[in-house]
Parts: C-alpha cells; structure tokens; sequence
C-alpha cells in the first residue's frame, strides 16, 4: 500500500503570507515531508496533490475530487495534510462524503499532531468534531472578509476581482487598499462610447462597430458587441464611484443539484471611489435612463417558434449562432449573430430545404441492402501511450517543483525547465485531439446508420408538420447540431445551394 499528500492553501493563508509569513504549500510540504521521514513513510512525486482553493465545496476544488476517488477505489494506506481542516470546510454533506470516504476504505488521515483511524470510535468522532469546528471557522473567516471588503468599499477603494476596462488596479499611496488609475487608450475609447450614445443616438451594436474598427478589444481580449457595450455604460466605475454586493452568489438546489446562481442582493453598497472618473455622474445618469427607455421587454412567454432550424443552426465559420431575419420585400433569411463574421446570410426556406435534402441523401445512400456499421478507427492504444505520457511529464513537472523548494533549482532553472514540459503536455494534448476527432467522425457515420429508421420517420411526418414549432420538434429528436456556411454574396441568376455547405450532427 502507498501513502499521498494534500496541500491546500486557504483564505487565512493567503493574508499569513501578506503578512511575510513565507510561502504556505512550500511550508506545510516540507513539514510534511519530515513527518513522512519520521514514520519511515516513502511519498512518490505524483502522489502529492496541491491546491490552491477555498474550502467552501469539493465541487470546486479538482484534486479533492480526484483524492476522494482515490481513496474510495482503495489506492492510499493514508494520506497525510496538515490539519484535518484541509480536507472539508464545506456543509455537512461535503463533510459526509469525506467521512464516509476515508472510514468504507479504512484509510488513515496522518497529521503532525494525530493519527486518526476512521474505524476507532473515539477517532471517528474526533474527525467529526474536528470537521465541524472547521465548518465554523470558514464561516467566521468569510464573515470578516466581507465586512472588511465592505468597510473597504466605503473608503472609497476598489475590491473587484478582476479590472475592469479603461483602468488598471494599482495600490494605494498609503499602501492600505486598492484604486483604479485610467489606462489612456481604453479610456479614451470609454469616454467615446458615451459621447456616441448620448450626444450621436448612436446604437450599441454600431458602437461596438466603432470600437472593433478602432482596434479596441474587451479585456478578455473578444471583439466588442451590443452586450459588452451595454456593460460599459451600466458601470458606475467610470462616473467615479465603486460598488458591492451588487449580485450575489446564492445557493439553490435544482434537480438535486447544488448550484450557485447570481442574484441582485440587498446588500448592495455604492460609494464615491478615489480614483479619477472618466465621465460626469450627471452623463451616467442620462446614459441610464436613455438605455431604460429603450429597453425591450423580455416575451419568452409568449414568443412562439418561428423557424424549423432553432436553436439548431450555427455559423460553420465562427461557432455563433444563425438567426432568423425576416425582410419585408425579399422573405426570411438566416444570418450570423457575429457583425465581424464574413459569412453571408441565406434565405431561410433554401437552407431548410438543403437540410432535407441531406435527410434524403443519407436514407438513399444507406437503403436498398442492409449495410454493415463500417468499422471504427482504433485509436484507442494511441491514446494512451500519449496519456501516459503525459502522466509521466507531469510527474516530471513535480519533481522539478520538488528540487525548487529544495533549492536544488534556481528558480530560473525551473521556469525553463517547466516551459520545456509543459510544451511536450500541448503537443502531446494536440495529437490526442486530433486522434479523438478522428474517431469521432467514425462515431459519426455509425450514428446516421442507426438513426436510419428516426430519419425515415422524421422524412414520412414531415408533409403533415403545418407550423415551424412542429417541424422544429422533428427535426430536434435527430439533430443536436446545423453547420452552415456561405462565404459568397450571390445575385439571383446563381443556385445558392451550390455556394452553401450544410453538415448535420446527429445525437
């Protein structure tokens, strides 16, 4: 039997580490590593799993998810963490789960003050309460955050986690929070956009128009559209103040699953920042109240199918979805949500009639004799030579980490050493995709053949679906997927079924 290590860093480490501290997975490893020494304990590199993550919930954190399962099949004689607390601070079912987990396997929990056997009574119950004042301590320690967060937004300073476009996050002069210092460039694009809206009556997608042609990208880096411009005029940020609170994360259960949804909070805090503002609070207002009165209201309730092809065709170039325009002299058209997409728009009734016709393509090529499935391509052992070798990269990416914190590394050596690994991982990624992709498009003609007689069926109703929600529900029961694509604008003496390509992509 073998034996593991759990390093996780918490909230309360992160602040130690402000504080000067020393870094905390490399500390509790080396701890650890003594306490293995001592018990006469052998840990290989790839059994320490590290993690930098709340303990909130193991649904967020990937390699408690992998331990548990490790655990569960048996693998581990004990594994080692410094604290019990490492293991789950979540709710009392994540600390079922870790319970239940360690005691049906009969593995031991080793930590530097105490050796816990889930089978002894007495041990069992002081993982439980142990587990429980965990529990207690995360709550108190997100109780404190927020307040200081909230106490930090009425300064005036900016808490988000993330920047938002136009600044960037700096430190205060008196190094006591954060503020937010203009970026010229993006900020002038701000200050455009505004002027655009409330002095032009410009549109928000000609806006995005606008700032994708200036070169303007959003901070993930995406070309801009309606929604991100919207964003950009709903953000107090650039009137000079900060906020809080204004969504929260709450926890519900739906179907059984708990799921965070984001929810407007009644704890929302708006307060003048102390960094510079771009516009006047007075041009925010108007931009607000401008965006309110043309609002369109939301009718999903009452918004009836109109296409055959909803939610089913997608732009082949781009991946966005194809939507339904209909021209009041020329008819119904399909074209790309993507205003920087070059493929063009088509008529709605060609392109249905192109997916039926592909129908009765496959129903003709497969009828008359039986055919055989045609055999798949085996890439199966290819595959796992690359996983495998991955794994063994990724064992070697561990040790270097492990000559790091044992200074046996500079840690320039390390970067170029990791640099050089992680290129061998992608590459290795690569070729598995291109392998699986592969295989998929084996899968993909054996589906057709087995979906012979539901596209014989779909082909036989058709004539006697009336309305777009019927033929909507027929062609859903086959297809998940439409790719479209059409690069070329055509005049009317030209077929456009010879310049659009059509795929299908059965379930």
């Amino acid at each position: 039997m073998a034996y593991c290590m759990y390093l996780r860093k918490s909230r309360a480490d992160l602040e130690a580490e402000a504080r000067g501290d020393g870094e905390t997975l490399s500390r509790h490893f080396q701890m650890l590593l003594r306490l293995a020494e001592r018990m006469k304990i052998d840990i290989s590199p790839d059994a320490v799993y590290r993690e930098i993550v709340s303990g909130d919930t193991i649904a967020a954190r990937p390699m408690m998810q992998r331990l548990l399962q490790e655990v569960q099949d048996g693998k581990w004689e004990g594994v080692l963490c410094t604290e019990v607390e490492r293991l789950a601070r979540g709710d009392t079912i994540d600390q079922g789960i870790v319970a239940q987990a360690f005691k049906y396997s009969n593995t031991r929990i080793i930590t530097p003050q105490k050796v816990y056997d889930p089978n002894n009574e007495m041990d069992e119950e002081y993982f439980e309460f142990s587990l429980f004042m965990a529990r207690r301590e995360y709550k108190a320690i997100t109780r404190r955050m927020q307040a200081g967060r909230a106490a930090s937004v009425r300064e005036g300073h900016y808490v988000g986690g993330r920047r938002v476009y136009g600044y960037k996050v700096i430190d205060c002069e008196n190094g006591k929070g954060k503020t937010l210092e203009q970026i010229p460039e993006e900020a002038a694009n701000v200050r455009a956009v505004f002027d655009w809206y409330l002095y032009e009556g410009v549109g928000c997608a000609v806006i995005a128009d606008r700032l994708n042609a200036r070169g303007a990208r959003t901070i993930f880096g995406h070309h801009f559209d309606g929604g991100s411009v919207r964003r950009i005029m709903n953000q107090p940020v650039y009137a000079g103040y900060v906020q809080w609170f204004a969504r929260e994360g709450k926890v519900k259960m739906q179907d059984g699953i708990r799921k965070t949804v984001r929810e407007r909070s009644d704890r929302y805090i708006l307060a003048k920042g102390i960094h510079q503002p771009i516009i006047t609070i007075d041009e925010f207002d108007r931009c607000k109240k401008l965006l309110k009165s043309r609002r369109t209201l939301p009718t999903q309730q009452n918004k009836r199918i109109a296409s055959p092809l909803a939610g089913l065709i997608k732009c082949g170039l781009c991946g966005y979805a194809m939507v339904r325009r209909p021209c009041e002299k020329s008819g119904v058209f399909y074209t790309c949500r993507n205003p920087l997409c070059k493929c063009s728009s088509a008529k709605q009734d060609v392109v249905v009639s192109m997916v039926l016709d592909a129908l009765l393509g496959y129903v003709d090529q497969y009828s008359g004799s039986v055919p055989s499935i045609p055999a798949r391509r085996d890439h199966s052992q290819d595959i796992a030579a690359l996983e495998s070798s991955i794994q063994s990269i990724r064992r070697q990416i561990t040790t270097a980490q492990d000559m790091l914190e044992r200074e046996v590394y500079s840690p320039d050596e390390y970067l170029a050493r990791k640099r050089s690994l992680t290129d061998r991982i992608k590459s290795a990624e690569d070729e598995i995709a291109n392998l699986r992709a592969l295989d998929s498009a084996d899968d993909q003609e054996t589906i057709i053949i087995r979906r012979l007689p539901a596209i014989r069926s779909v082909l036989d109703a058709w004539p006697y679906a009336t309305t777009p929600a019927d033929q909507n529900r027929l062609l859903r029961s086959i297809l998940s997927r439409v790719n479209y694509k059409k690069t070329e604008i055509l005049n009317r003496s030209h077929d456009p079924a010879n310049y659009i390509d059509i795929s299908l992509i059965f379930y």
